[in-house]
């Protein structure tokens, strides 16, 4: 589970920005908000990303990315003499000699990690683990090419000299089969998801994987979809003619494929739907395909519905870019409660989004800690803040019973667009 991620000088943030997900204590939750419960911690089974349009919400998304890419990645041969993708705040231009800072805690197998880097266009400046099962310890620091590895983490020895300046040693350490790299870059592969439109235009490719490995699971998303008022009464998964045929693997769990070839040149997606005749008796049924004949809606929720049962299923945290794309607000909703409601979420999965529907602004679905936004200073920096710790300027802080969308609207809590009224600028000469 995801606890907290940190991150600075990158993109449209110039300072560190903590976004957490970690429980206010003295916040009660309303019973459809199941909070979950590991390692002595309280965690939010989800939260939504609120802000105007360039504010930062999915340079957030973008950074996560980022740090999962580099610590799986950095150690590939294909990396070998090639820069880091650095990408500074640009608007100062002293911050294009100081580093980016990436840091993330979370929790697997009810151990508590805090890992994290910075890094320039050349090189990996510093480097971090900490591993707490009673208490935190040091696991491995590296500052300026300098390495301490610590007696809990016998298994980095000697591999220091093999780790590249351009590499992360974690990710290093991973590749010659390390059991705690292993444990932590296995998180970031299986336990982190994130679908960004500006990372991977589809999302198919997984709910393909999963349907054609996992009849059951694939019956269960039939019957998601049906129930969603779609129209749809079956989806048949082919191989298609323009591609390369599927290779199975054998799995005991969903898998979730990693970007590659549009999934449309490798399969074709059939749903069938019922013929009715006047008595509405169903005489027959017609096969439509899913990219010519179906809604851009419903295409969007078979996009998104293997990455959601993906995180129940397996217990990953699944990070979406523009939830809201397509998607009807009730039918939101309904997906959001699925990770919020222990019955359906019992391994302990969450769902961070980002949207601008106001609509999910509901008490019964978000607690204000649940509840972040992000706003452009007056710099063209990003702020990223909890509703739980926004202060009005009297000082008080936000009601737990209020009505966060109206509010939101209204301009109280910032992370708005400021708009002059555009008819002045067509009547200006």
């Amino acid at each position: 589970m995801l606890i907290e991620f940190t991150v600075g000088n990158f993109r449209s943030f110039k300072d560190k920005q903590t976004f957490s997900l970690e429980a206010v204590g003295n916040l009660a939750s309303p019973e459809s908000i199941s909070l979950l419960e590991d390692a002595n911690q309280t965690l939010l089974p989800s939260a939504v990303i609120y802000g105007a349009n360039a504010s930062g919400k999915t340079n957030l998304i973008l950074a996560l990315n980022f740090m999962r890419n580099f610590v799986i990645n950095s150690s590939a041969k294909g990396r070998r003499d090639g820069p880091i993708p650095y990408t500074p705040f640009r608007l100062n231009p002293a911050n294009s000699e100081i580093p980016s800072y990436f840091e993330i805690v979370f929790i697997t197998d009810g151990v508590r990690y805090r890992y994290g880097f910075e890094m320039d266009s050349s090189q990996v400046i510093s480097e971090w683990l900490y591993r707490r099962k009673i208490r935190e310890v040091s696991l491995f620091k590296r500052e300026k090419g300098k390495m301490r590895v610590n007696a809990g983490f016998k298994e980095g020895l000697g591999l220091e000299r093999r780790t590249r300046s351009n590499a992360l040693y974690l990710s290093v350490v991973a590749q010659f089969n390390g059991e705690i790299a292993g444990i932590v870059t296995k998180w970031y592969r299986r336990n982190l998801k994130i679908f960004s439109a500006l990372i991977r235009p589809h999302y198919t490719n997984t709910t393909i994987d999963i349907m054609k490995k996992h009849d059951d699971i694939a019956q269960f998303i039939k019957n998601v979809i049906y129930n969603f008022d779609t129209g749809i009464d079956d989806i048949i998964i082919k191989d298609s003619l323009r591609g390369a045929r599927f290779e199975e693997e054998e799995s005991q769990e969903p898998e979730i494929m990693e970007p590659g070839p549009s999934w449309s040149d490798q399969y074709e997606v059939v749903t069938k739907h019922y013929l009715y005749n006047d008595e509405n008796e169903i005489v027959g049924s017609v096969n439509f395909d899913m990219i010519a004949d179906e809604s851009d809606g419903t295409e969007r929720l078979f996009d998104l519905i293997g990455p959601i049962l993906y995180a129940l299923v397996v217990g990953a945290t699944l990070v979406v870019d523009e939830f809201e794309n397509r998607l009807h607000p009730l039918l939101l909703y309904s997906l959001i409660r699925l990770f919020n409601s222990d019955v359906t979420n019992n391994k302990n999965a969450q769902i961070i989004i980002t949207t601008h529907n106001h609509s999910l602004l509901d008490q019964n679905l978000f607690r204000k800690d649940q509840i972040w936004l992000t706003e452009k200073r007056s710099n063209g920096a990003s702020n990223l803040f909890s509703l739980s710790e926004y202060k009005f300027p009297t000082g008080s802080k936000v009601r737990s019973d209020s009505n966060f969308g109206v509010d939101y609207l209204k301009g109280k809590y910032g992370a708005i667009p400021f708009i002059d009224n555009i008819e002045d600028i067509f009547l200006r000469k």
